[in-house]
């Protein structure tokens, strides 16, 4: 259930693969109003200031309280744990759940769950400052240009929205 968990967590929050494993109870701000994660500097991919922290959705919550009451733990402890390679985690629980670990769309990793992420956040209709928020990113070029995938089905369900252009003549 723990791997699991940190799977649901990269997915739904963008957080990538080294940040999650090194979460300890104090960043867990699950009961403030929106319930968020701190990612501390020393965290952050630059390491220059705190990000700004990433909202989590109720479900989620739930999740993480449960996992947190249910453990005794140090305040300074990460409170979720992979094998020392991640990577060979995911592949085996994906193996196990019948899911392949690569396709012809690419490795299905960490990095993917971010994308996933993002993507789902522009299908459901977030405008790109929403979208830059979510994905932690200092400007939302950087989120629809790496982070976001639209196929050809979800392009053409637009553009058969668009007003019908008529010839004249």
């Amino acid at each position: 259930k723990e791997r699991s968990l940190c799977y649901w967590l990269a997915a739904e929050t963008a957080i990538r693969q080294s940040v999650v494993l090194a979460l300890t109870p104090a960043d867990f701000q699950l009961t403030a109003t929106p319930p968020h994660i701190r990612i501390r500097k020393e965290l952050t991919k630059h390491q220059l200031h705190d990000e700004k922290p990433p909202v989590v959705n109720p479900a989620l919550v739930r999740e993480l309280l449960d996992h947190l009451n249910g453990r005794m733990m140090r305040l300074a402890e990460p409170v979720l744990r992979l094998p020392p390679r991640p990577v060979d985690a995911l592949r085996d629980d994906l193996q196990a759940a019948g899911l392949a670990f690569e396709t012809d769309a690419g490795r299905f990793d960490f990095h993917a769950l971010k994308k996933y992420f993002t993507t789902r956040l522009l299908e459901t209709g977030a405008d790109a400052k929403t979208l830059q928020k979510g994905a932690m990113h200092e400007t939302p070029g950087l989120a629809l240009k790496v982070y976001t995938q639209v196929d050809d089905s979800r392009l053409l369900e637009f553009m058969q929205k668009m007003p019908r252009l008529t010839l004249a003549g």
